[in-house]
C-alpha cells in the first residue's frame, strides 16, 4: 500500500483589511456580491499550552450551483493571529471548489468599491496557503 498525497493546494485566498467586526463585513459582503454568507461555529484551535484555546469567528456560504465554498475568517483573537506571517489582514476569504466558476477580478474589483474595506487582495504565496491548507 502506498499513501499518495495531492500537492495541489487548490482554494483561492483573499486577506481584508477593515475596522468592521465579523458580522458587519459578512452583511456588506452579502449585500454587494452574490454571497450569502451565515455565522458558524468559531474555528477552534489549542496551542501546544492545553489550557490555552483560540477562537476564530467564522462565517461560511456554499453555492452549490456553482460548486464554491467560502469562508470568512477572522485572522486574530485576543493577539493571537490564525496566521502570524499574514498579521496585516483583519479577515481572510477562503473560495475553494469550482474555481473556474468565479470571476476573481470582477469580484475584487466590487469590493474595492466598498468605503469599509481598506484593503483587500488575493494572496498568491504557496507557503502561506500551504501553511493554512490544513485548516480551511
Amino acid at each position: 500500500m502506498q499513501l499518495e498525497v495531492d500537492g495541489d493546494i487548490n482554494f483561492l485566498l483573499i486577506g481584508i483589511v477593515t475596522s468592521q467586526n465579523i458580522s458587519r463585513l459578512g452583511f456588506l459582503l452579502n449585500r454587494y456580491s452574490d454571497l450569502n454568507l451565515s455565522r458558524e461555529e468559531d474555528l477552534n484551535l489549542s496551542d501546544f499550552n492545553p489550557n490555552h484555546q483560540s477562537s476564530f469567528s467564522k462565517l461560511d456560504y456554499r453555492d452549490e450551483e456553482n460548486h464554491l465554498d467560502f469562508s470568512l475568517i477572522a485572522n486574530r483573537d485576543s493577539g493571537e493571529f490564525l496566521h502570524p506571517g499574514i498579521k496585516q489582514f483583519d479577515y481572510l476569504l477562503v473560495i475553494r471548489g469550482g474555481l473556474e466558476f468565479f470571476n476573481r477580478g470582477a469580484f475584487l474589483d466590487s469590493m474595492r468599491q466598498l468605503q469599509e474595506i481598506r484593503l483587500i487582495s488575493e494572496i498568491e504565496d504557496f507557503k502561506l496557503k500551504n501553511k493554512l491548507s490544513w485548516i480551511v
